[in-house]
């Protein structure tokens, strides 16, 4: 027996609410959650931030150890590098500091 019109658009309408709930079911249960594609999406942003960090701080180590390298071997560098650091002088040696000249001015 042929269904009526109006029969065939409730079906229709019943078939399409169950498919929209059951496209509503699936992005919940697999886009949610620890292991859904949200967190996903997520955590390979993190990854990529991380790797990038890592291979900047690979690249400030290699520097390091190169200047670890050269104060080892070059006495000048490092007397260089304590005298800047430390405002070392030799004796003998007069040290002068130059400032700004608005740092001398009282503020408001």
């Amino acid at each position: 027996m042929p269904l009526s019109d109006r029969a065939r658009r409730r079906r229709n309408r019943i078939a399409t609410a169950a498919a929209l709930g059951a496209l509503a079911g699936f992005f919940v249960i697999f886009g949610t959650g620890p292991y859904g594609w949200i967190n996903m999406v997520k955590v390979k942003k993190r990854q990529q931030q991380l790797r990038r960090e890592i291979l900047i701080n690979m690249v400030r180590n290699e520097l390091l150890r190169q200047e670890i390298k050269r104060m080892k071997q070059d006495e000048k560098y490092l007397e260089s590098k304590a005298r800047e650091r430390f405002g070392l002088v030799k004796p003998g040696e007069t040290s002068y500091r130059f400032y700004p000249a608005d740092s001398l001015n009282p503020g408001p």
